[in-house]
Order: C-alpha cells, then sequence, then structure tokens
C-alpha cells in the first residue's frame, strides 16, 4: 500500500507525461522510477506468494487451518488462477480511529449488536451467543450506517485514480479537450457540507435518514462510469462483517503513555493513505 500511495501521487513521475522515458535503463539519472517500481513490484509478488505459498503447505501436511484462501483453493480444486484481490487496511484504520474519537457511536453500535445476539436473561451477562455474519445486516442498520461512514469521513483514496477524457466537452465554462487526464476530488464530495451537514464530524445516524443523495457516498468512493471498482462488493462486505466483529468483541479506546496520560488520536495524510495511531482495543468478553 506504501508504494502504491507514492506511485499514485499526481505529478510525481515524469514517465507518466513522457512514456517514452520507460526505456531508459534504471541507472540514468532521472530513471529513478525503474528502481521504485521494481521494489514495488517485489513487494507485491511476497503480497501473494508468501501467504499462498503458507497455506499450500498446510494443505500437503493435511491440516489446514480455516482461511478466505482454503475456501477459494478448495472452490478450485487447489488449482491455481490468474484471478487476484487484493483488501486494502485502510477502512478500518479509519473506523478504529473514528471509534475512539466518538466512544457514543460505539456504545450505540454495540448496543445493537447485543440487542440482536446476547440471549434474553441470559445467565452469562452480555455475552452473544455467536458473532455476527453476513445474514445479520438487515438487523444491524447502524453498523451498516458506520460502514458507510467510515467510506465517507475518511476515504481511502481522496483524490480517486486519473481519468481521461474520451471526447471533448465543456463543464461550467470551462473546455475540456479530449484526451485531458482529470482527478475526481473525493474528499471534496464527500465533504459537502450542503450534501453532509457537519462533514467533518462521524455522524453515521445521517445515514439512517437516507441522506445519500442516492448511493452518492459509495459511488464516490469506488469509482465513476466505467472504471468502477470491480472488486466495490468484495470491499463492502468484508468491511462490514470486520467491523460487525470488532465491535462484537473488542472495545476501542485512546492509548495513554506511562505516565497514564491520554494520548489523543492524529489523522495522518501520505499520498492517497491515511493513518491513525496511539489507538488501543481491549477484549469486551
Amino acid at each position: 500500500m506504501r508504494g502504491f500511495a507514492v506511485a499514485s501521487e499526481p505529478g510525481r513521475w515524469w514517465v507518466d507525461n513522457f512514456p517514452a522515458l520507460k526505456h531508459l535503463p534504471s541507472w540514468f539519472p532521472g530513471a529513478s522510477f525503474q528502481l521504485a517500481a521494481q521494489h514495488m513490484q517485489a513487494d507485491l509478488d511476497k503480497l501473494f506468494d508468501i501467504p499462498y505459498q503458507f497455506v499450500k503447505r498446510e494443505i500437503a501436511t493435511g491440516r489446514p487451518h480455516p482461511s478466505f484462501l482454503l475456501s477459494y483453493l478448495e472452490e478450485k480444486n487447489g488449482l491455481e488462477t490468474p484471478t487476484e484481490e487484493e483488501l486494502t487496511p485502510s477502512a478500518l484504520t479509519s473506523f478504529i480511529l473514528a471509534m475512539s474519537l466518538n466512544p457514543e457511536v460505539q456504545s450505540r453500535a454495540q448496543d445493537e449488536i447485543d440487542a440482536l445476539l446476547v440471549a434474553p436473561n441470559s445467565t452469562q451477562g452480555s455475552i452473544p451467543t455467536r458473532l455476527p455474519t453476513f445474514d445479520d445486516r438487515n438487523e444491524l442498520p447502524y453498523i451498516s450506517a458506520i460502514v458507510k461512514e467510515v467510506w465517507r469521513w475518511n476515504p481511502s483514496m481522496p483524490l480517486g485514480l486519473p481519468h481521461v477524457a474520451t471526447e471533448n466537452d465543456e463543464y461550467r465554462g470551462y473546455t475540456i479537450e479530449k484526451g485531458s487526464v482529470m482527478w475526481a476530488n473525493v474528499w471534496a464530495i464527500l465533504h459537502d457540507d450542503e450534501i453532509f451537514p457537519e462533514p467533518f464530524a462521524f455522524r453515521p445516524e445521517r445515514y439512517l435518514s437516507g441522506n445519500d443523495k442516492p448511493g452518492l457516498t459509495v459511488a464516490a468512493v469506488f469509482g465513476f462510469g466505467r472504471s468502477i471498482c470491480p472488486g466495490m462488493h468484495l470491499a463492502e462486505n468484508s468491511v462490514f462483517i470486520a467491523i460487525a466483529t470488532i465491535l462484537c468483541m473488542l472495545r476501542i479506546s485512546k492509548s495513554v503513555d506511562k505516565q497514564g496520560n491520554v494520548l489523543e488520536p492524529a489523522v495522518e495524510y501520505d499520498g492517497f493513505i491515511s493513518r491513525s495511531i496511539a489507538i488501543v482495543c481491549t477484549p469486551l468478553h
């Protein structure tokens, strides 16, 4: 993800504007992008190869642990395919940050989970009888609203990806020539106070009243037109089940230093990726 963030920064690489530079050897002055690309490719290969080979070895021993990849390989009868899916942690990092800053949101979400998963008159207190599943989604509207607010409040890619105009166009008096490269300001769209009042506040309840114009948040986060992210539904479902499970089993709070002083979390931006610091999770049960 660090490599992706660096590679995607607008204007960082001359080769993006002068494609002929791709033929320069890596040792040539100004061709440092060649070495950077080699390092990024090596990291990408490890991202897929290390977990894949680990699961393959576990299968060979006859004692594989349950995992997404194991299920996938079993469905494919162990055959390798060129299809690869990449999930990023940025949305979950934003979620953890939001919960540490908004304990009242976390409490309301956990009350919703307890109402669904804790057995009435349970002798075990507030311990859920099971973990949340995808079938519970309709019964967890506030959790679903949190997922949307995570996408909106701190979008993983605030500038999206570049688009190229396929024909001449005009927008608000500006001429856009065919072939022009355009960047959609996703951050500005999702922080428009006319659409999202108090845009810098983390308020999942805004989605309980149907304020999404319609589906604007998801559309902005996952792209536009023909270039919309093909993994959109996988990402949405993965983040939902991760958030629901975390809220079911953990309470997120601010960290403290050795003297017991609370450390206020900070949001840091580096390229397209946002990070948070000074956050801890403690078991609920």
